[in-house]
């Protein structure tokens, strides 16, 4: 199951922001925004944040 934080994170990906302006948006560092990335793509067991959105939109993670 996603995290709060990590969901959030997807939501503003699908909603075409990049990474660094989901950060902002999260306030966030970049760093914190690649650690996030990282557990959501193994937790979802995907290779790419781009898959990972695509999954959580078709599974309603989002």
């Amino acid at each position: 199951m996603l995290t709060k934080k990590e969901s959030e994170l997807l939501k503003h990906l699908e909603n075409g922001s990049t990474v660094k302006e989901a950060g902002v948006h999260m306030a966030i560092s970049l760093h914190t925004v690649d650690f996030h990335i990282r557990n959501i793509k193994r937790k979802l067991e995907v290779k790419t944040i781009t898959a990972a959105v695509a999954l959580a939109i078709r599974s309603d993670y989002l």
